[in-house]
C-alpha cells in the first residue's frame, strides 16, 4: 500500500517590502540554504518564474487586504531542482490598525502530489486494462500512462513461446531522446500472475531520476495488472478459437447430414406413394414412423445448424410441439388398434 509522510511546516517571515527578515532553521531540508543566506534576501528570488506573479498575489492579500491567502508555487533549491510547496501567509500586527510582516508557512507537497499522481495513474490503466474482452488490449495506452509519472520512457513486451519476446508497445518522453542511450537507467519487471510469466515491463529513466520505493510498489502492482489482463485476453482468444472450429464442425456435420435425410425422406415418401392401397393399411405405419422420425431429425439439423452460424437455435433436448409428438394419419391409428406397442417400443 502506498504511503506519504506529512512535512512538518516551515516558516517565514518577510516584511512589507517583501524581504526575508526570519526564517526557521529547518528551511535548509527543504531548500537545501542555510537561513542566514535568506535573510535579507526578497522571498521571490527563491520561487519559480512563472509562479513569482502569484506568491505577490498572496503577499498583497496578506498585507494590504490583511487577508489569509493560499497558494500552490514551485520553490527552487539550491541545487537548482524545484519543489512544489503550498504556501499559507498570514499577516502579522502591530498594534490594532497596521500589519508590518507577513508569515509564509511552507509546506512541502511534492511527496503528496506524487503519490495522487500514482493513484490517478493505477485507476485510468485498470480502466483501459479492464475493457471489454471483444475489444483489443491497448497496451501503447498503458505505456503512455507511465510517463512521465513513473519514467521517462516505457516498454512493454509480451511473451511469445518459452524463451522470446515481442515488443507489443513503447513511449518515450521528449526529454529522454536528448539523453544518451548508454546513460539511462533501466528498471526490468516481469508480468506474472499466478506463476505464469507473460512478458516484461520496464521503466527508463534519465540518469538523475531514481525511483523511490513508492513508484516501484505501483510498477509491480501495473506490471500484475497488465500480465492478468493479458491472461484474460489469451483465454477469451482460446475459447472463440474453439468456438469458430466447433462451428466449422457442425456446419460441415449438418450439411452432409441434411443432404443424406432429404434421400432417405425422398425414398420413403415415394416408397409410400407406390405401395398397394391393401398392403398400406396393413404395414404403411412404419413408412410413416420413419418419415416422422426424418423430421424430427431434419429439425435438429437444423438447429445444429443455426447454432454453427451464431445464432441462438434450439435446445437439442427440447421436446417437439405438442402436434408433432406423434404421428398422425389413419395408419397410425389403425396400427395402434390392431397391435398395442411394447413398453420398450419408442413412437418417434
Amino acid at each position: 500500500m502506498m504511503e506519504w509522510r506529512r512535512e512538518r511546516l516551515i516558516t517565514v517571515v518577510i516584511d512589507r517590502a517583501g524581504v526575508i527578515v526570519d526564517v526557521d532553521p529547518g528551511v535548509i531540508d527543504v531548500l537545501m540554504i542555510p537561513p542566514g543566506d535568506l535573510v535579507g534576501h526578497p522571498f521571490v528570488e527563491y520561487v519559480d518564474a512563472p509562479d513569482r506573479r502569484r506568491v505577490k498575489d498572496c503577499f498583497e492579500s496578506c498585507v494590504g487586504l490583511r487577508i489569509h491567502a493560499i497558494a500552490e508555487v514551485q520553490l527552487v533549491r539550491r541545487d537548482g531542482s524545484l519543489m512544489l510547496a503550498q504556501l499559507a501567509s498570514y499577516p502579522k500586527w502591530e498594534g490594532a490598525a497596521n500589519v508590518i510582516s507577513c508569515r509564509i508557512q511552507i509546506h512541502d507537497i511534492s511527496e503528496l502530489k506524487r503519490a495522487q499522481a500514482r493513484l490517478s495513474l493505477v485507476a485510468e490503466a485498470s480502466a483501459i486494462l479492464g475493457g471489454p474482452l471483444t475489444q483489443p488490449l491497448r497496451l501503447d495506452r498503458v505505456a503512455a500512462l507511465l510517463v512521465p509519472t513513473l519514467a521517462d520512457a516505457c516498454l512493454i513486451d509480451v511473451a511469445v513461446g518459452t524463451d522470446q519476446l515481442r515488443r507489443a508497445a513503447a513511449f518515450i518522453g521528449d526529454e529522454l531522446r536528448e539523453v544518451a542511450a548508454s546513460t539511462h537507467n533501466l528498471v526490468r519487471l516481469p508480468m506474472r500472475v499466478e506463476s505464469q510469466t507473460y512478458g516484461e515491463l520496464t521503466l527508463i529513466c534519465q540518469p538523475a531520476r531514481l525511483l523511490s520505493e513508492a513508484d516501484l510498489d505501483v510498477a509491480r502492482d501495473l506490471a500484475e495488472r497488465i500480465a492478468q489482463a493479458l491472461q484474460n485476453s489469451q483465454a477469451h482468444e482460446r475459447s472463440q478459437r474453439a468456438l469458430r472450429e466447433r462451428d466449422d464442425g457442425l456446419a460441415f456435420v449438418t450439411h452432409d447430414m441434411r443432404n443424406l435425410l432429404t434421400v432417405l425422406f425422398l425414398d420413403t415418401a415415394e416408397m409410400l406413394r407406390a405401395t398397394p392401397i391393401p398392403e398400406r393399411r396393413r404395414g404403411s405405419t412404419r413408412l410413416d414412423r420413419i418419415l416422422y422420425g426424418i423430421r424430427s431429425m431434419r429439425r435438429m439439423v437444423d438447429d445444429l445448424s443455426d447454432l454453427s452460424e451464431g445464432g441462438h437455435g434450439m435446445n437439442m433436448a427440447m421436446a417437439l410441439p405438442a402436434s408433432s409428438r406423434t404421428p398422425s394419419g389413419a395408419a397410425v391409428v389403425s396400427a395402434l388398434t390392431e397391435q398395442p406397442l411394447k413398453k420398450s417400443s419408442a413412437v418417434f
